[in-house]
């Protein structure tokens, strides 16, 4: 029940318990994180490379689906490279290393044909299991978007950091966030985030 103080007992239980993940949900927004983060690991490319691994091509609705998907990579990556513009004006920026480590990551897609590209393991199963017109209209459409959407849009972002954000990332003698405007304060948001400490 609620009284002139809010809930009482099990409802007052109740009523937290979906707000209590809030601040993690949220201290890494407050971090501002997204403006300068590039991660060799799980940011543009990888990430995008692995979504193929859990988008189904059981049907020629999922395989729209997909196509949909493949072609919104294009905006994913402009936008990362906004805040990443946006940051570098706050001050912001990313460590060399990484940002070479994703550039190289980047030449190497760029010396591969299409085919080789993770974007184009779907047909394998798109072969196997659809009717033969459907499967070659698929296939056209997805040479379609990797070579006219992914690839120009992993080649402007190559470009982006070795142009604009590698000359000026921070040395590799300043890795951490105490090294960034705001950085010892992300420091704490972060901390609490992971361990619930403040």
């Amino acid at each position: 029940p609620l009284g002139p103080r809010g809930p009482h007992g099990a409802a007052r239980r109740t009523h937290a318990a979906p707000l209590a993940p809030l601040p993690s949900d949220l201290g890494p927004l407050d971090c501002e994180l997204e403006l300068w983060t590039v991660d060799p690991l799980e940011g543009v490319p990888v990430q995008l490379l692995n979504i193929e691994a859990y988008q189904p091509v059981t049907t020629p609705d999922e395989g729209q689906a997909l196509l949909e998907r493949w072609s919104a990579i294009s905006g994913y990556v402009e936008t990362h490279m906004v805040n990443l513009e946006a940051g570098l004006a706050a001050g912001l920026v990313a460590v060399r290393d990484p940002v070479e480590r994703v550039i190289a990551e980047l030449d190497d897609l760029a010396d591969r044909p299409d085919q080789d590209w993770a974007f184009m393991h779907p047909l394998a199963a798109v072969r196997s299991s659809w009717p033969g017109a459907e499967a070659a209209r698929f296939e056209d459409a997805l040479r379609e978007v990797v070579a006219g959407v992914i690839r120009p849009a992993f080649e402007r972002y190559g470009r982006f950091l070795r142009e604009v954000v590698l000359p000026r990332a921070r040395p590799s003698e300043q890795p951490g966030l105490m090294h960034l405007p705001g950085g010892v304060e992300a420091y704490r948001r972060l901390v609490r985030v992971h361990t619930s400490l403040d």
